[in-house]
């Protein structure tokens, strides 16, 4: 958890939201970005169940993108 907690910052603890909105789009490269860097592997190695619920949250982010892409095609 102390290592969790340096990688946040402080003013954002005390918020149910997140600091700034980001496209859809932007945030799919953000984690294909993580995933080629090895970002995600760490986090795998340092906290699994961690690694878990964001692995499901990327994958969900990674299906909206997907039925956009779609919606947009017609």
């Amino acid at each position: 958890m102390r290592i969790l907690r340096k990688a946040i910052p402080v003013r954002t603890l005390q918020t149910v939201e997140t600091a700034w909105e980001v496209s859809l789009k932007t945030s799919v490269e953000m984690y294909t970005i993580w995933e080629m860097t090895g970002v995600l592997k760490s986090l795998e190695t340092m906290d699994e169940n961690l690694f878990d619920v964001i692995e499901d949250f990327i994958d969900e982010k990674r299906e909206d993108y997907e039925d956009w892409l779609e919606s947009q095609e017609s």
